[in-house]
């Protein structure tokens, strides 16, 4: 994966020097960086019944256009939520998105207050096409549209303590596994111009659709951030 996000960093550095040097009457080259909520529908629950539910993100994507309103997009988002774990009589059924997981321990294990908690964390990598006015011209207001795919790279990790079996101390047990899946994704937004280099991603919404740990799922984003051409 580091392999990978380094490739996306040269592509972007790339993109914005390149950007500079273009003589043509469109933008070849834009990067859009921003904050970015997505909204899971969990495969598996933490707590009770599945449920859509909020992570926290940033999202990076750089755009080479092959022709004016035509171009090839590359697209990276991480999204992460941490869990800690639920006090007595938690969480509330009502709550559909609880803050906190719930943890059943071997027979003679001990929870410790050491917090104990659970961290979830999805990886997009994907790429495909976007439609967009990207003319060297005086719009202000610059809609687009487009679609992706690739994979998502999904990881759990929780952390809770019990005592060794045979002296009795308290050890941290990690539980950790990750996941590959097919993803996509497809939706649109708009851009305001400020200035000859720089639009304001107003809104950016999205349809995705995932593999997440072998179950198929169906999920929302929304972004706002900056595009530099």
């Amino acid at each position: 994966m580091r392999k990978l996000f380094l490739t996306a960093v040269l592509v972007i550095c790339f993109a914005t020097y390149a950007a500079a040097q273009n003589p043509d009457g469109y933008h070849r080259f834009e990067v859009f960086k921003g904050y970015s909520y997505f909204m899971l529908e969990r495969p598996e629950p933490i707590g009770d019944g599945t449920r859509l539910e909020g992570f926290h993100g940033i999202t990076t994507a750089a755009t080479l256009n092959v022709k004016r309103y035509f171009g090839l997009k590359f697209d990276f988002a991480r999204y992460s939520k941490r869990y800690d774990l639920c006090e007595p009589g938690e969480p509330d059924p009502s709550d559909l998105t609880p803050d906190c997981f719930t943890l059943t321990p071997l027979p003679g294990s001990v929870i410790a207050t050491d917090d104990p908690h659970r961290r979830t964390s999805i990886y997009n990598f994907m790429g495909g096409v976007q439609l967009k006015d990207t003319g060297r011209t005086e719009k202000v207001l610059r809609p687009f549209a487009h679609l992706t795919i690739g994979s998502t790279l999904t990881r759990e990790r929780a952390e809770s303590y019990s005592p060794a079996p045979a002296s009795g101390q308290l050890l941290l047990d990690f539980d950790t596994r990750s996941e590959w899946g097919p993803a996509g994704a497809i939706g649109g937004g708009l851009d305001i111009k400020m200035t000859e280099r720089i639009d304001i991603r107003a809104i950016q919404f999205d349809y995705h659709k995932a593999t997440i740990f072998a179950r198929s799922t169906d999920n929302l984003r929304f972004g706002v951030g900056l595009v530099f051409r």
